[in-house]
């Protein structure tokens, strides 16, 4: 009789071999097996609780690859650190082309590529999968406005470094501490010692009789010079009560001044045309001022015969004729 076989050996190679069957459908169907995965390390600052090994990293809320280990130091042959005293933590992710060009991304996944992207703000940061669970991942995001942060030393390292930035709860936590460093620096106790100094000096100088008559003579200052725009006031309306029959003489007198201005515009516009070449009292004058100074002449005349012949002032002047001067 031969020997029987155990049940129980039985179910236990059939549950094997049913999971391995199911790995080999799980490796086979994330495309892990031919899927062509580059690593890069990222350092954090902080703790690192909540991030486990196969945790995803995801762009914009879309996983493109895992965690693959978190260290607490950096080993020799994965590079070197420009400080040996840096405290951050290295963790060396997975990023999976098959699933960048499942989700539409076009670009392959190489040093270049990436270093062209962390110039254009690309950074990694730790975020909360779940408040329940607290579970981490690290998102790749942009952040153009932030100065990359890179610890290796270039080209001691294998793996392609991706600058980080802190949590938003880090920052908080940042901000929150240099504030209380400033105030751990604030020298309170004096700070309350002039507050009160001040309030005390003030009270004095409001309680003070200075005060108290600075006050009431500005009140009279007031008074006074509420009671001088008055008069001035007054004054100014009787100066106006006199000051308009002067203005109505000084008016019409201006009125007569152009009056006799245009009048005597006018005079002088007719002497002007009076004594034009070609006006009648210029050729009368031309006529008078001629037979004057013919009469001038003929005057010159008889005075020169005269003193030639003073006799013929008696006898006349000779008029010779031809039957006397024939007989001569």
């Amino acid at each position: 009789m031969g020997k029987r076989i155990s049940s129980t050996a039985i179910g236990l190679f059939v549950v094997g071999g049913l999971a391995l069957i199911l790995a080999a459908v799980v490796v086979l169907g994330s495309g892990r097996l031919f899927g062509q995965h580059h690593r890069f390390i990222c350092f954090f600052q902080g703790s690192l609780n909540g991030l486990r090994v196969g945790a995803p990293v995801k762009s914009r809320g879309v996983q493109i690859g895992s965690v693959v280990s978190v260290l607490l130091e950096l080993p020799p042959e994965y590079g070197r650190m420009k400080d040996e005293s840096s405290t951050d933590i290295p963790v060396i992710i997975d990023l999976d082309e098959t699933q960048i060009r499942r989700h539409g991304g076009a670009a392959p996944v190489s040093g270049a590529d990436v270093q062209r992207l962390i110039d254009q703000g690309l950074r990694a940061q730790l975020n909360m999968e779940s408040l329940l669970t607290g579970l981490l991942f690290v998102d790749l995001e942009f952040y153009p406005a932030t100065k990359p942060h890179l610890l290796l030393e270039a080209g001691s390292s294998k793996y392609f470094e991706i600058p980080t930035v802190p949590t938003d709860l880090a920052q908080i936590q940042q901000a929150a501490t240099r504030t209380l460093a400033k105030l751990e620096n604030t020298d309170f106790q004096a700070l309350v010692i002039a507050i009160t100094d001040t309030a005390n000096s003030a009270n004095a100088f409001l309680n003070s009789a200075d005060l108290r008559n600075t006050i009431r003579s500005i009140q009279q200052t007031a008074d006074n010079l509420n009671r001088t725009v008055t008069v001035a006031r007054e004054e100014l309306v009787g100066l106006n009560a006199k000051a308009d029959p002067l203005i109505a003489r000084m008016n019409k007198t201006a009125d007569d001044a152009d009056a006799a201005l245009t009048q005597a515009k006018l005079t002088m516009a007719n002497f002007q045309m009076m004594f034009t070449p070609d006006s009648p009292i210029a050729y009368r004058l031309d006529v008078a001022l001629d037979n004057f100074s013919r009469a001038s002449d003929a005057v010159h005349e008889l005075a020169n015969y005269l003193q030639r012949n003073p006799s013929s002032i008696v006898r006349g002047r000779y008029v010779s004729d031809g039957k006397h001067d024939s007989g001569k």
